[in-house]
């Protein structure tokens, strides 16, 4: 009888790849902005693409699966714009990471899966 390990990170991965990941706004009307991120899950290298429609210039916030910030831009009003990033950089870590999409009125969150 053959035995398979494992490892625990492993089965965390699959555990949340399984869970829906999607974004949770914080106002009525959620169409006002959004965040798309792609590929996820990744290796390292993805794309951030805002589409933000409201009147309201907004703040883009990666962290690390520390806890710690590693990025930071804010944006204009009425834009759309593509961020590229590699956060396997300058460290080579996998884990999952977070995204924080704000304006003065609504918070987009999601996570960004890194193997």
């Amino acid at each position: 009888m053959k035995r398979q390990f494992i490892n625990f990170s492993t089965i965390l991965l699959l555990l949340f790849s399984m869970l829906v990941v999607s974004c949770k706004v914080d106002e009525p009307n959620p169409t006002d902005i959004r965040m798309d991120v792609y590929p996820n899950p990744n290796n390292g290298s993805i794309r951030i693409n805002v589409n933000n429609s409201s009147d309201q210039p907004y703040q883009l916030i990666i962290f690390d699966p520390e806890g710690n910030k590693i990025y930071e831009k804010s944006g204009d009003k009425k834009s759309q714009i593509d961020y590229a990033f590699n956060l396997k950089e300058p460290e080579d870590r996998t884990g999952i990471f977070y995204a924080v999409l704000k304006t003065s009125n609504s918070v987009i969150k999601t996570r960004i899966f890194v193997v």
